[in-house]
């Protein structure tokens, strides 16, 4: 019988996530739904440091999560010891990209299509949101010929006291083309239609 996932998720990680708890759950309810023999996740900005989950620490459950589904996960990241620290403690299932995210987004190596988008590549300033929302924004549209209709996109950091944080751009851009909102609390999540 095959190992489950979500046993691990709620066992090892669930209990550190905080804000993020529900959300993470979702999206691996989410793709267990599909039940596909092999997914693809993409995720840009990569986990910088093991068990800091204050960060969500997305990488490793992304890799884990792949490891049991037969699946393989795409991390981005500009920052070349964040990529080291990353290649560390994920398995074959994570390539590890050393890149700019929207140049890389945009020449995706793969015609495969994505199941999950995940953006949490430029760290927020809560007191000036606009640039990170911006680029979350050019890496959603640098990728989005590459998303199955039903892939999930998530933001992370959002809807923090009003302020839209991180997903502002990328929300009002999948509003207008009828994605539908599948959960929004501190990270947001769509479904591409």
């Amino acid at each position: 019988m095959k190992e489950s996932f979500l046993n691990i998720f709620f066992s090892e990680y669930y209990h550190h996530l905080g804000t993020r708890n529900n959300t993470f759950r979702m999206m691996f309810e989410y793709l267990d739904s599909l039940n596909q023999d092999k997914y693809l996740i993409v995720e840009t900005g990569t986990t910088r440091e093991k068990d800091n989950w204050q960060d969500g620490n997305s990488t490793i459950m992304f890799d884990k999560y792949c490891q049991i589904n037969h699946g393989t996960v795409y991390t981005i990241d500009n920052y070349p010891p964040n990529c080291e620290t990353v290649r560390g403690f994920t398995s074959n299932n994570t390539i590890v990209c050393l890149n700019d995210s929207v140049k890389f987004l945009h020449e995706f190596p793969t015609p495969e299509k994505i199941d999950l988008l995940y953006l949490d590549s430029f760290d927020i300033s809560w007191d000036n949101p606009h640039p990170s929302s911006l680029h979350h924004l050019k890496e959603l549209t640098s990728i989005y010929s590459n998303l199955k209709p039903g892939c999930l996109i998530v933001v992370d950091d959002c809807n923090w006291d009003g302020n839209k944080g991180k997903g502002q751009y990328v929300e009002e851009f999948l509003w207008e083309v009828g994605a539908k909102l599948y959960f929004e609390e501190y990270q947001v999540g769509y479904i591409k239609q």
